[in-house]
């Protein structure tokens, strides 16, 4: 049991690094979308590929339009205020069968953070879209989310 709640934290644990991270790629993001206001595409990863933001198109252009026409008061504010999710939920699978690549994951613990004001866009992890970008790694990755998100649903445990 010990030895289980110390897989668990530190699973949890590694889920909230990532959090950081994200919060750190976001941030780049919007630098780079001032500094650059003909950007098109744009697609940031840590060396160790553990995650990725990625935007284009009518994404890319919204974030263009709420953020960077903004005065910069305002996005300097928004930016260093503390991002807290509102809830954590995470999913443990002992072995996840993949029928679109064929992979077989084991271990797999999956854990969702709602960050306060997306409460509504649930439903966004379900929509990703497939701009052909994606690498075979990134695509099993993105396969194991929506068949936990589809089918596995009942295992989700509210931790927040």
């Amino acid at each position: 049991m010990d030895l289980s709640n110390d897989l668990f934290r530190q699973k949890v644990h590694i889920a909230f690094q990532c959090l950081k991270d994200v919060i750190l790629r976001h941030r780049m993001l919007l630098y780079i979308i001032k500094d650059l206001p003909m950007l098109e595409e744009a697609s940031i990863t840590d060396s160790g590929r553990r995650g990725r933001l990625s935007l284009s198109g009518e994404k890319l252009a919204e974030v263009k339009k709420g953020w960077v026409s903004s005065a910069m008061e305002t996005v300097k504010s928004e930016m260093n205020r503390i991002e807290v999710p509102a809830s954590v939920s995470q999913c443990h699978i002992p072995v996840l069968d993949m029928p679109i690549s064929g992979y077989v994951m084991k271990g797999v613990t999956l854990v969702v953070m709602e960050m306060n004001g997306l409460h509504d866009e649930k439903d966004s992890l379900m929509n990703s879209e497939d701009d052909g970008s994606e690498d075979k790694e990134e695509a099993a990755y993105t396969e194991a989310v929506m068949e936990i998100l589809e089918k596995h649903k009942d295992r989700m445990k509210v931790l927040l």
